[in-house]
């Protein structure tokens, strides 16, 4: 027999026969949808057909129910509920509630409260106020015991103070032996400040200068004592010493950005006033003169209003100053004065 052919089946529903294809012959139950509806609502409630016939006991009124469902005694929850209320079937204890000391009649479990009120308030009286410690905001706020730690009301004003810390200042001493001074410092950069002034820095860096970087003490002729480093600027320091020209030494300091947008200063040799106007000197010897021209030029163009010459060898020798050849020469002229 082909799937398409027809076959003769008996409705479930009316007891009709009808006919459908072979391939529905261990499907087909009904011969309309009238059927199979009418057959569904046989295990509804409401359906009086092969159920069981009861009477409420709450109502008195009668209801059907499945063979199964035989010991069902009531129509509806609305009936169930009603029976419980009277306490006919469930013993009822009664308390108070905790925060306005109502009576409360409890037929399971235990209930403490009225109401869902009466439970937010009672629980809002066991916990501790505090105040956020953001500055602008300063509201108070409940919280419970295991959260005293909490310090801001919401996540908005925790990130606030996230963003902007307190900036707070610790006092340190000076690492210059010859100083040791107390100063104040933030205790909130990367890294701390170890001396309280650049002069101090600059005369530790010379106690502590890295090999064939020599420092030599000059005393001009007024008895002032200077440190300079190298033969060029312990030559041009005598030079302008004996003909009574002014000039003050490592003087100030000057920032500057490089091609790769990092930060830095760079710090003259000397500096001279010439009709009040600061003029910064540099020596150095023809090969770094040449070597340090691009950071030069970086000085140059981020402080414009600078006045920076640079001296080599030879810009000293025309001058007239007479650069020492030896270490001998270099301790001469640093004791000439003395």
């Amino acid at each position: 027999m082909k799937l398409k052919d027809e076959v003769e089946l008996c409705c479930l529903q009316c007891s009709k026969t009808f006919k459908v294809i072979y391939k529905r012959k261990e499907t087909a139950k009904y011969c309309s949808r009238r059927c199979m509806g009418l057959s569904k609502q046989k295990n509804t409630y409401n359906w009086a057909g092969d159920n069981l016939q009861k009477i409420c006991l709450g109502c008195k009124k009668e209801f059907f129910v499945r063979p199964k469902e035989s010991e069902r005694a009531y129509c509806s929850r609305e009936c169930v509920d009603e029976f419980v209320r009277k306490g006919e079937r469930v013993k009822r204890t009664m308390s108070l509630c905790k925060n306005c000391s109502k009576e409360l009649f409890v037929t399971s479990g235990v209930k403490q409260f009225c109401n869902k009120e009466c439970q937010k308030h009672f629980g809002n009286k066991q916990k501790t106020q505090l105040f956020c410690q953001n500055s602008l905001c300063k509201k108070s706020f409940l919280v419970s015991d295991c959260f005293l730690h909490k310090k801001f009301c919401c996540v908005a004003c925790k990130n606030h103070c996230a963003k902007t810390p307190t900036i707070t200042f610790a006092v340190h001493n000076c690492e210059n032996e010859l100083c040791a001074k107390t100063f104040n410092t933030s205790t909130n950069s990367k890294s701390r400040k170890k001396y309280c002034s650049q002069s101090c820095f600059l005369q530790m860096l010379h106690a502590s200068c890295k090999p064939g970087l020599t420092w030599y003490s000059y005393t001009k002729k007024n008895g002032e004592v200077i440190q300079v480093q190298g033969g060029y600027e312990l030559a041009l320091a005598s030079f302008w010493d004996n003909n009574n020209i002014a000039f003050q030494t490592h003087k100030g300091c000057f920032d500057y950005v490089d091609d790769e947008n990092v930060q830095h200063r760079y710090y003259p040799d000397f500096v001279r006033t010439i009709d009040s106007n600061e003029v910064y000197y540099d020596t150095k010897n023809s090969f770094l003169k040449g070597k340090t021209q691009l950071k030069i030029s970086q000085v140059m163009k981020c402080n414009p209003t600078l006045t920076l010459i640079i001296l080599d060898e030879i810009d000293l020798t025309n001058l007239g100053v007479q650069l020492p050849k030896s270490k001998i020469e270099r301790v001469n002229l640093c004791a000439q004065n003395k």
